[in-house]
């Protein structure tokens, strides 16, 4: 059995967090794991707070989820990307025996960059990791790789504490997924690349239950 530290990146400046819902879902897939969700945007000081969670927990494997690389807006132009980085560079200093996976939508756009940009990641996955993560993080892969439409898994919503999202926004918002990808393939937008060209629908009963 593993230590695995699940991490929604900080962003780099205070914005709203958002529930990471992704990184539940890839925990659900990793049940034979000992595993722990933290999001770095729900902190005063995200990187201090990072220091310490690595300090005490000490984890065998540490997933970084890149939520978004930017803004996307022309008034507001922003890059998660550095502090992204900066993130994993404190990991690989604090525990450099720790296996150091990377993930998530703003990363599957940019993986080929992201990768070649630092020599500190031992792997990475684009597209839906749920699907391949248990056997990365147990045989300790290397490398970029992509993964499939996979399954829909119900997310580890008992490792979040929606509570601490509350104050953040006037109505909280909790995502639950209704289905992936899409053939449409228009030019202005990225999420075929995140979340690939096959449609797969949810069963409606999984729904519901993710919705209670």
């Amino acid at each position: 059995m593993l230590k695995i530290l699940l991490i929604q990146s900080w962003l780099g400046r205070k914005q709203h967090p958002v529930l990471p819902l992704g990184l539940a879902s890839i925990a659900a897939s990793l049940q034979s794991h000992n595993v722990r969700i933290e999001d770095l945007n729900l902190s005063e000081v995200p990187m201090e707070r990072l220091k310490k969670i690595l300090t005490e927990y000490k984890p065998d494997t540490i997933g970084f989820s890149l939520r978004n690389a930017d803004t996307t807006s022309f008034s507001d132009r922003f890059s998660y990307i550095e502090a992204f980085m900066k993130q994993i560079e404190l990991a690989s200093t604090e525990l450099p025996n720790a296996h150091i996976l990377v993930g998530g939508a703003g990363f599957s756009i940019f993986a080929e960059q992201i990768m070649a940009s630092s020599a500190r990641i031992d792997c990475g996955v684009t597209g839906h990791a749920e699907s391949i993560v248990e056997e990365l993080v147990t045989k300790k892969a290397t490398g970029l790789f992509k993964a499939s439409g996979g399954g829909f898994l119900l997310p580890r919503f008992d490792l979040l504490d929606l509570n601490r999202y509350v104050p953040f926004q006037k109505n909280l918002a909790v995502g639950v997924e209704v289905n992936r990808g899409c053939d449409l393939s228009c030019k202005y937008c990225s999420y075929p690349v995140i979340s690939g060209t096959s449609v797969m629908e949810r069963p409606l009963e999984s729904i519901r239950r993710d919705i209670e």
